[in-house]
């Protein structure tokens, strides 16, 4: 239930990105190069941690899992860093007289949009690790078609057993 909260929010900010850009296009208004290149960027850093999400979710292997919520985490810290660079050279060409007020608005939401997807990226990874054993347990019994959990067995022994 947790990361369905999270995943509904990241379609919030989505949804919000879509409107900031229908603005831009009903006013025909354009970025920069330098803020084009720096969406770009951080669209796709976006876009990677919620691929790793989703690969953390679908992993059947501990190490994979693993590898999936580091990825995610290190993007997402990635994405933060980003977010203070690109605001920061917005701020420089705002005080250069490169930019206007309105498209520096625009500008400053869709980078916090994208940097809140990352975030709850990062919840949902931190989400599935925390549960990640239990998710494989219960995965391995829906292939198998058996229970095979034992209460008052740790989940780590009863793998062990299982596999």
């Amino acid at each position: 239930m947790y990361t369905v909260k999270d995943v509904e929010r990241i379609s919030d900010h989505c949804d919000n990105i879509v409107d900031l850009a229908e603005e831009m296009s009903d006013t025909s208004m354009e970025f920069s190069m330098d803020a084009k290149e720096g969406l770009q960027e951080m669209t796709e850093l976006s876009v990677e941690t919620i691929e790793g999400a989703i690969a953390a979710r679908r992993s059947e292997k501990p190490e994979q899992c693993r590898e999936s919520v580091q990825k995610v985490k290190d993007l997402e810290d990635e994405i933060d860093g980003l977010r203070k660079e690109l605001r920061k050279s917005h701020m420089e060409r705002i005080a250069r007289n490169e930019c206007s007020a309105s498209k520096g608005i625009i500008f400053l939401d869709i980078i916090s949009n994208m940097e809140r997807v990352s975030d709850h990226a990062r919840n949902i990874v931190e989400y599935i690790s925390s549960k990640w054993p239990m998710m494989l347990l219960q995965r391995l019994n829906k292939k198998a078609n058996i229970s095979f959990y034992t209460p008052g067995i740790g989940w780590f022994q009863q793998m062990r057993k299982t596999i």
